[in-house]
């Protein structure tokens, strides 16, 4: 025998040896009174004892032990009592929180429970022993504390112990994430995050801070699995239905190839690179076009022009150095600076809008999902809501039960289609609110930093620049003649940003080598109006005395 042995083996062997003890001296306790049944049966019920002792298994009994005569030698056969003190019974997982529950079915179940005795034992005899949870969906167990009766009640139909099964097995399987012909909560509160544009710890932070006991994260992942399935197959039949549409809207116009395939019009992502040949062309040719409108043909190409090079109009020459041909060349060059995105045909905002739903999705791209397939399904859910115009939850719902949605998620659905409806319409009017003071976002609108320019089309637009200021000199003379009058002259307000008048070139000469001139740069070209009393009083008074000193001239 070892010299170490567990305390349930040894209260084990002590329980056997009493058990063969007691019946060794029941034996012998019947042979010895004799063979009248009668005296044996009146001495065994005169004196007789409860003890509590253990059979084999451990299971505590009540045996009557018969005892012989008081005048008999007892010390033999009695027995050996074992005892034990009463252990403490184990502390009970303490239920609380709240729980998400369908109001019509719980309270039809709680009504059946209510009747389960004639002894009156209604729902206020009845309390909550037990819970068993798979993400949001609880089981609880239930006991009558009047006939000990023990129920089970669910929060939501469905049998949990399906939806278990369902999550740790590797099928992906539709209907076991269907309970009762409804979607299963998990993957309707999955659903829902994803196109809220959150994850798992934004999910389990909202919970907490309601109070909602929240799935594991395997569960969540295989639930994010599945949901991902459903948008993914979602997604191929609104674009196989897109695709018949174009396909017979082509058909109808004639468009059509020499095969009789139907020409289809696809608008691709705006932030795809094109080619920087296309780019250099299209920058070239958009500053000809104002030289060609007004009979200027020498920088014309082969494609953009038929005339010959060395071919011109009679235009006056006072017009190429008026202030409305430099207005025009600065919208000209505005409009080349923008050739890079005017090399297609084409607009973006189908684009852009889709860009949006994906951004919502994706909860404005602070969170990395590009892992587990989490941007994936963003995407599909995000085409799918472009190409329905629905809610990608109604379209998940639809595609998973096969049948379209009921309650809340049907109103919210409907809401949102009757107000996009709304603003499709031409008099709608979007309200207006109302703020205290306006101001300028620096991100948006005519006061925002563009961005930088390639260093090839920067090239061209310095050449460009250079080469419009070349004059000749009786241009120059022209010049000198038409804005002596500076303030007074529109051409002068015009050139005067193309060129470093006598007043800023102080500033330029006296800087330094290594000193940056971004900023002297951005003074000349946006410099702040200086609304000064002084110069108030000059502007008023400056013609005035300019009237008196001519009349006085003439007087001499």
């Amino acid at each position: 025998m070892p010299k170490y042995k567990s305390k349930s083996k040894v209260k084990r062997g002590q329980a056997l040896q009493n058990y063969w003890q007691l019946r060794n001296q029941r034996k012998f306790h019947s042979e010895n009174l004799g063979k009248d049944p009668s005296t044996e049966s009146n001495a065994l019920h005169s004196s007789t004892t409860i003890a509590k002792t253990h059979v084999p298994f451990g299971v505590a009994v009540d045996e009557e032990i018969p005892l012989p005569d008081i005048t008999q030698q007892q010390d033999n056969i009695l027995p050996e009592l074992i005892i034990e003190k009463d252990q403490p019974e184990t502390g009970k997982r303490n239920i609380s929180g709240r729980r998400i529950v369908d109001i019509k079915y719980f309270f039809s179940k709680l009504q059946e429970i209510s009747n389960h005795s004639p002894y009156n034992c209604g729902v206020q005899s009845l309390k909550i022993v037990g819970e068993k949870r798979v993400g949001l969906s609880s089981k609880f167990t239930l006991e009558c504390l009047m006939c000990k009766g023990k129920f089970l009640l669910n929060n939501i139909p469905g049998d949990l112990k399906k939806n278990t099964e369902s999550v740790a097995g590797a099928s992906t399987c539709k209907e076991k994430y269907i309970v009762s012909g409804d979607l299963d909560i998990n993957t309707a509160v999955v659903a829902g995050a994803v196109s809220v544009g959150i994850g798992y710890s934004q999910l389990d932070e909202l919970l907490s801070a309601i109070d909602l006991p929240m799935m594991t994260e395997p569960l969540y992942q295989k639930q994010h699995e599945f949901v991902s399935n459903a948008w993914e197959k979602a997604l191929g039949q609104s674009m196989q239905e897109a695709a018949e549409e174009e396909k017979r809207i082509a058909l109808e116009k004639g468009r059509v190839t020499t095969g009789g395939i139907p020409i289809i019009d696809v608008i691709a992502d705006g932030c795809w690179k094109t080619l920087d040949f296309c780019t250099h062309k299209l920058f070239e040719d958009i500053q000809t076009v104002h030289l060609h409108a007004f009979g200027n043909h020498t920088n014309c190409k082969i494609h953009f022009c038929n005339r010959r090079q060395t071919e011109t109009e009679s235009v006056p020459a006072d017009f190429f150095t008026s202030s409305l041909w430099q207005r025009i060349c600065f919208i000209i060059n505005n409009i080349a600076d923008h050739s890079r995105s005017l090399v297609h045909d084409v607009e973006s905002n189908i684009v852009e809008c889709f860009h949006s739903i994906v951004a919502k999705l994706v909860g404005g791209k602070r969170v990395n999902y590009s892992l587990r397939s989490g941007y994936q399904a963003r995407c599909s859910a995000s085409a799918v809501t472009f190409n329905t115009k629905r809610k990608p939850t109604t379209i998940l719902y639809k595609t998973i039960v096969g049948k379209s949605p009921k309650g809340r998620m049907s109103t919210f659905d409907n809401k949102y289609r009757k107000l996009r409806g709304l603003k499709k319409r031409a008099n709608y009017k979007k309200p207006q609110k109302t703020c205290d003071a306006i101001t300028q976002n620096k991100d948006y609108g005519e006061q925002s930093s563009k961005p930088d320019v390639g260093e090839d089309v920067l090239n061209l637009m310095k050449e460009t620049f250079l080469s419009n200021l070349k004059k000749s000199k009786e241009e120059r003379t022209w010049i000198e003649r038409q804005t002596i009058l500076q303030s007074e002259s529109s051409e002068w307000l015009e050139l005067r940003r193309s060129l470093l008048t006598a007043s800023n070139f102080g500033k330029v000469i006296k800087m330094r080598p290594d000193t940056i001139c971004a900023n002297i740069v951005k003074q000349l070209l946006y410099k702040i109006n200086i609304d000064a009393v002084p110069l108030q009083h000059g502007r008023e008074y400056e013609k005035k005395r300019y009237n008196n000193y001519l009349c006085k001239k003439q007087w001499i």
